[in-house]
């Protein structure tokens, strides 16, 4: 990037006063965003919202700011991400089981399968 080069858009944060601003850059000028009415500051290079989020992050309960789509679903977390895969392998691995166990059952009561 060269030094006459500048962000389209930056957002910070003071979480000890919960204060927070967006800017985009319009006409060579940082213009403030205006709050939408749902209270969430909008990126337009991005098409995601800004919102304040109450909840645990990396083992820590605070106020903090998430993405979200602009209906209103939250970007997950690389924690929630990781989360989600789990369960979803502990799940795959209980159908797993559930299967093996009733192959188990068909087994014992017709014997083994025949080509």
């Amino acid at each position: 990037m060269s030094v006459n080069q500048r962000v389209p858009e930056y957002f910070w944060f003071d979480p000890f006063s919960s204060e927070w601003v967006g800017f985009i850059l319009q006409h060579g000028k940082y213009e403030a965003i205006a709050e939408d009415s749902q209270g969430r500051l909008l990126s337009q290079w991005l098409d995601l919202a800004l919102v304040r989020w109450q909840g645990v992050y990396q083992e820590m309960e605070a106020d903090w700011l998430r993405w979200s789509t602009l209906s209103g679903t939250l970007l997950p977390t690389p924690q929630e991400v990781a989360a989600e895969t789990q369960r979803q392998a502990a799940e795959a691995q209980r159908q797993a089981d559930a299967m093996a166990a009733l192959l188990n059952r068909y087994r014992e009561r017709f014997g083994e399968l025949q080509e």
